[in-house]
């Protein structure tokens, strides 16, 4: 007879696990671990979001605007708030006033039958006549100063150059965007506007070089509206439009900073 003493066997028991009416489970299966999305690369520009427009449908339940409203044409809304669009008719008065705008700003003047519809409605109206060079810059601002941005309709004839330049300028000196940020966003979005820009920008040292098809360019344009267009610049209509823009943001800027702006006479000390 052999004792075995001290010593402790370890024998692997297999356990079964069973339900409570004593059917065996399932074996629970293995799960590998969900992979880790790296972060999205922070962008250089600030705004490369799609533009707030508000929708009929939910607009009509929040502010009482019937859901088949005929907006005015290309009208569309900014994230600001500013309404930015094309020639008003008479017609379109009434639904401003719906939506509760107090000012319009035209680069064009309308027709007197719209003039008098807005006086009836009790909508300011100014005109800030311009063509091809930005004038009206400090007009602009001490208007835009008295509304709120959602009570503001800007437009020209086709709401696509001026509006857009007007936009740019109120976006950088009362919003805080960059020039570069402010003239995409309303940009007509194609490759040859896009490159046209980054060299016009780059001659006010101002580099920023964008695809036309990033989600930073043209998101305020007259393709918000569902349409094809924006600030064009491939012209030398165009051209001047955009540098005389530039040009009266930063005088202004160089104003509340309490330098005057010298302008380069090209000359390299």
């Amino acid at each position: 007879m052999v004792c075995w003493i001290g010593m402790v066997l370890s024998v692997p028991l297999a356990v079964n696990a069973c339900t409570s009416e004593g059917e065996p489970l399932a074996p629970t299966p293995s799960v590998a671990p969900a992979p880790v999305e790296p972060p999205p690369p922070v962008l250089p520009w600030r705004h490369p979001a799609p533009p707030f427009r508000i929708e009929r449908p939910a607009d009509a339940v929040s502010r009482r605007i019937p859901a088949d409203l005929p907006l005015p044409s290309a009208a569309r809304q900014t994230r600001e708030g500013y309404w930015l669009g094309a020639m008003l008719q008479p017609s379109d008065v009434p639904v401003l006033a719906d939506l509760g705008i107090r000012l319009v700003l035209s680069a064009q003047e309308p027709s007197a039958d719209t003039l008098r519809e807005l006086a009836w409605h009790g909508i300011e109206q100014v005109s800030v006549p311009m063509s091809d060079r930005f004038l009206h810059g400090e007009t602009i601002l001490q208007l835009a100063e008295r509304y709120d941005e959602s009570q503001i309709y800007i437009h020209c004839q086709y709401g696509a150059d001026r509006t857009g330049a007007i936009a740019a300028f109120l976006l950088v000196l009362r919003h805080g965007w960059t020039i570069g940020d402010a003239f995409y966003s309303v940009l007509y979005a194609s490759p040859d506007h896009a490159a046209a820009l980054a060299e016009l920008l780059a001659g006010h040292d101002l580099p920023d070089v964008r695809p036309s098809n990033h989600p930073s360019v043209g998101f305020y344009s007259v393709s918000a509206a569902g349409r094809s267009g924006g600030l064009k610049t491939i012209s030398s209509g165009g051209a001047r439009l955009v540098t005389s823009t530039i040009e009266a943001i930063e005088a202004i800027e160089a104003r509340r900073s309490g330098r005057e702006r010298i302008p380069w006479d090209g000359t390299i000390d």
